[in-house]
């Protein structure tokens, strides 16, 4: 799929974003452990607090209209670092809202992959925003173009790599991934949490981009399962709530019958029907539309 096409169509998208009613985090749910949902403190998002190991996962899940995005903020003893910046303006407002009532400073971003829905929201913080030269070449090379979703864009800067990082005593992994749900894909795993934030490899109860390469997007999540082995169970997936390694068969079966479903179409909308049908609860709908581009 051409940038143009991508451009028009997320901003299509973004035409209905509606404004969003914030109100500030109440710190002291946090202390008390669990798990806290949006409901209870007045968003139009959906946070999930996940307790993992040393850390706190929150995870910020846009609402249908902004397709099921999520923005995952890592809570270490002293600091915030965030994966992805939400894409629509109201719900990238509201997740920085969330985060300044932390009381905690974000320190900063990283950018799992070049689809402007993770990335658009960007100028609204101030911490360092970073992610592969590759990634990065890509998002300024949309950015010249004319494509920054809101007012000013911001472009990450590049240099992230494999490997590991101690990020204020967490340990972070660093897995870069080519050519599958995007060109490129920064996997990050925390080992001492037992979490995997995967992003867009997973998605959770929403309709998968059609636009990937399924073949090695179905080998890459294949190549996820010994992790369980290794004592991760969580996944932190880049559509939809969290869920846990365990949900890999029902991505893998997802894919193969998309791409099957695509193959056997005769145009996309009848793609679209079949999907929609053998998935009825899943929500990130507006996804399906992608399908159009095949045909």
């Amino acid at each position: 799929m051409s940038n143009l096409s991508r451009r028009n169509f997320l901003k299509t998208l973004g035409l209905a974003g509606g404004v969003v009613a914030t109100s500030s985090f109440l710190p002291s749910l946090l202390a008390n452990g669990g798990r806290v949902l949006a409901q209870d403190i007045g968003l139009a998002g959906t946070v999930l607090i996940t307790l993992a190991g040393p850390i706190r996962i929150h995870t910020y899940i846009a609402p249908e209209a902004s397709a099921l995005v999520t923005s995952h903020i890592i809570e270490t003893e002293n600091n915030l670092i965030m994966v992805d910046s939400q894409f629509l303006e109201p719900y990238a407002n509201e997740l920085k809202t969330y985060i300044d009532g932390t009381g905690k400073p974000l320190e900063r971003i990283y950018l799992s992959h070049q689809h402007q829905d993770h990335w658009s929201g960007a100028q609204v913080f101030d911490a360092d925003f970073i992610t592969t030269d590759a990634i990065a070449t890509s998002v300024a090379e949309e950015i010249a173009n004319g494509d920054g979703g809101f007012g000013t864009p911001r472009a990450p800067e590049g240099g992230v790599v494999g490997g590991t990082e101690i990020i204020d005593g967490v340990t972070f992994e660093f897995e870069i991934i080519s050519d599958a749900e995007a060109p490129e894909q920064i996997l990050i795993k925390l080992p001492e949490a037992g979490a995997v934030i995967a992003q867009d490899l997973m998605y959770n109860n929403a309709h998968f981009f059609p636009l990937g390469n399924n073949a090695n997007w179905i080998s890459t999540l294949e190549g996820l399962r010994p992790l369980v082995d290794d004592g991760y169970s969580l996944m932190f997936n880049g559509h939809g709530l969290p869920s846990s390694l365990g949900e890999i068969d029902e991505a893998i079966d997802y894919l193969n019958f998309q791409s099957e479903t695509m193959a056997n179409a005769s145009t996309g909308q009848e793609a679209i029907d079949a999907l929609i049908e053998r998935y009825p609860s899943y929500g990130g709908l507006v996804l399906t539309s992608f399908v159009n581009f095949m045909f």
